[in-house]
């Protein structure tokens, strides 16, 4: 989420237009504004973006329509290359109503990036919603997800920071700190590893759930959001029913892992957000089968007797069969 500029957004905003779905719009740059025109029903209506929202392989463009309230529009930039069939706007909610009365129009709350969207993808939000008016003066400190987003306040760690002092407490001053992941180990000639301490790693694993949980699960808040407390005494984790998950249990609709992942062996056992992705970008830390080799031995799993395959094969892929992908706003697989 930045301020739109000329690096921020990255859609073609030289009197470019779209047409469908009910939709006609046109996308143009008038000095530094970015404006989105509308047409509808014989009426004209300009919007000023005031911010961009992701980049990659969508972005979308947030438009104030009075009150405080900002929405996501509902037609996005695809940011892919052109020969991936991005470089284009289109529509990513085909499978929902557009009409104006359907709660997933554009305008309605559940495009409302006050409520909906911003307590994760920015840091130290107040909604500041008068339910008496309708209307919100939200405000944030970061217009990002920062530090303190996962770590908590960060005043002592700064003040220790620039007295040269890091090494003088535990965690650097940091309210939520987080130890490198236990590293599980394989017995002899055992197939899966396991946690050398389980204690160590549930507690290792409660920590990260605490921190991380609140955005990567589809939940309600019944607490005030903090990284140090516990996930439940924040919030009220869905359940898994159709038509959020499917029969067995893996994710169906846009339930962000958390659910889904607290079912699994690996929960029982102690893995954690960080045996398989940086902290920091989210990124998964090893390429290819690798990773799930970390816990699962390559020479029992990664064979052809196990998987069935040939080797480097789409099919050889443990992630393919175990955790494989869904396509959510017709062009972001996860």
């Amino acid at each position: 989420m930045l301020p739109p500029d000329e690096h921020s957004v990255l859609g073609d905003f030289n009197q470019t237009a779209f047409a469908g779905e009910g939709i006609t719009a046109t996308f143009s740059k008038r000095q530094s504004n970015y404006i989105i025109t509308l047409q509808d029903k014989g009426q004209t209506r300009e919007y000023p973006v005031q911010y961009t929202f992701g980049f990659y392989p969508l972005q979308q463009y947030l438009l104030d329509i009075g009150n405080g309230k900002l929405q996501a529009f509902d037609i996005a930039w695809d940011s892919r290359p052109r020969d991936q069939g991005g470089q284009r706007w289109f529509y990513p909610n085909s499978n929902h109503s557009n009409d104006p009365a359907s709660e997933f129009h554009w305008t309605r709350h559940l495009n409302n990036w006050n409520s909906r969207c911003a307590e994760c993808h920015s840091t130290g939000l107040d909604k500041n919603y008068d339910p008496a008016s309708g209307q919100y003066q939200t405000r944030y400190q970061e217009v990002n997800v920062a530090c303190e987003a996962c770590h908590g306040p960060a005043a002592e760690h700064v003040r220790i920071a620039q007295a040269g002092q890091l090494q003088s407490k535990p965690g650097a001053g940091l309210t939520t700190h987080f130890a490198p992941p236990l590293s599980f180990q394989f017995k002899q000639n055992a197939g899966i590893a396991r946690a050398p301490s389980r204690t160590t790693a549930k507690t290792q694993q409660a920590q990260q759930i605490n921190a991380c949980g609140g955005c990567h699960s589809r939940r309600q808040i019944i607490g005030e959001p903090d990284p140090a407390r516990p996930y439940h005494d924040q919030y009220r984790l869905t359940l898994l029913h159709d038509p959020l998950y499917f029969a067995d249990g893996q994710i169906r609709d846009e339930v962000f892992v958390l659910g889904s992942f607290m079912q699994s062996k690996m929960h029982q056992q102690g893995v954690t957000c960080t045996h398989c992705h940086d902290a920091h970008s989210g990124d998964i830390k090893i390429q290819g089968n690798g990773l799930c080799s970390q816990c699962h031995a390559g020479s029992v799993y990664d064979t052809a007797t196990h998987h069935q395959h040939k080797a480097d094969s789409a099919g050889s892929l443990c992630i393919n069969c175990h955790m494989p992908a869904t396509t959510y706003m017709g062009i972001d697989p996860r």
